[in-house]
């Protein structure tokens, strides 16, 4: 597959591939979700496939509202989609097999702001963030992910953390991220294998300084070469009074203590925040926030301080989100 540009899309805010290659994203200014069949077979600034509209929101939503903090993943072979200017949560079971004709096969609207989402596969949990005008902020908790289905109306428990404004799933723990720096500027950990209701982090990473985590907005964390990488918006070493990294790699991160500090700090290479990260086949994948590149670490269990990107590749302004899956060479 040669190196292809979609530049007819008008404010992409979220990207999902499926196992198979079809492609999913999330479009601003027209509140659609565009798919494309198969990722091998794109061409620059090919129309999608079909779209997905108003008219496949289902009956207890008005629409697939798109806003700055939508999201897509694909969970399982579904489509998970928040909606965030619609406040839903939409799951599309089968992403494989959709069609323009389809509806959501579960609908969870909130009560005030749904605002980001992930599922914990091992537990069977859908997690949904929500916040409201008086400035609560509660991650709902949903059992049984893989079987519901219909109008969800309530949740199965509720924990907490008023300063978090996204939130992820890596391995065993969920991942509170205070991308707005509210308050303690730093990453809320819940562990998954023994979350209770009503219950709080079981601790955080912290600190606008040296003494502690190094952490600066969180916009994504993710698991690679036995460490938790968290990208930071930070001004970076060497234009932060606080000495702050773009990344900061985190040893043992099934047993994170509050307040630790960083084995690997990264800026090598970034001149602009880290917008966001993945993991795929082992590699880790920063996005740098302005310089249009991605950055791959192929070895991040050997990562230093000093480490400079294995691989470099060219990306499209500001990159927002990313996503992307292995797949056999043709």
């Amino acid at each position: 597959m040669d190196q292809v540009y979609l530049t007819n899309i008008l404010s992409p805010r979220a990207a999902a591939v499926t196992e198979t290659g079809r492609v999913f994203i999330a479009e601003d200014c027209t509140n659609t979700i565009l798919v494309w069949n198969s990722i091998s077979d794109i061409t620059t600034n090919q129309a999608p496939d079909f779209v997905l509209d108003s008219d496949n929101a289902g009956t207890n939503c008005t629409g697939l509202r798109v806003g700055p903090n939508a999201e897509l993943a694909i969970v399982g072979g579904d489509l998970v989609f928040v909606a965030d200017r619609e406040s839903c949560i939409f799951v599309f079971r089968d992403a494989d097999s959709l069609t323009d004709t389809s509806t959501p096969d579960v609908e969870i609207p909130a009560i005030n702001n749904f605002h980001s989402a992930s599922v914990h596969t091992a537990t069977d949990r859908l997690f949904g963030l929500e916040s409201g005008g008086d400035g609560d902020v509660n991650i709902k908790v949903f059992e049984n992910f893989s079987s519901i289905s219909g109008l969800i109306s309530a949740s199965d428990a509720t924990v907490s953390d008023p300063n978090i404004s996204k939130i992820t799933v890596q391995g065993d723990n969920l991942y509170g991220l205070d991308t707005q720096n509210n308050t303690h500027n730093g990453v809320s950990v819940f562990d998954l294998t023994s979350l209770s209701n009503a219950q709080f982090p079981d601790t955080y990473l912290f600190g606008d300084n040296e003494l502690f985590s190094q952490i600066d907005q969180p916009f994504s964390v993710a698991l690679a070469g036995e460490k938790l990488f968290v990208g930071n918006k930070s001004s970076g070493v060497d234009g932060d009074v606080y000495n702050r990294p773009y990344v900061t790699g985190f040893s043992n991160p099934t047993a994170l203590t509050e307040g630790q500090k960083p084995s690997v700090t990264l800026s090598q290479g970034l001149t602009a925040g880290a917008r966001g990260m993945l993991t795929i086949n082992g590699s880790l994948i920063v996005a740098n926030l302005s310089d249009s590149v991605l950055n791959i670490y192929t070895n991040p269990a050997a990562v230093t301080s000093a480490s400079s990107p294995d691989i470099v590749l060219f990306a499209p302004n500001d990159p927002a989100d990313m996503a992307g899956t292995v797949r056999q060479a043709d």
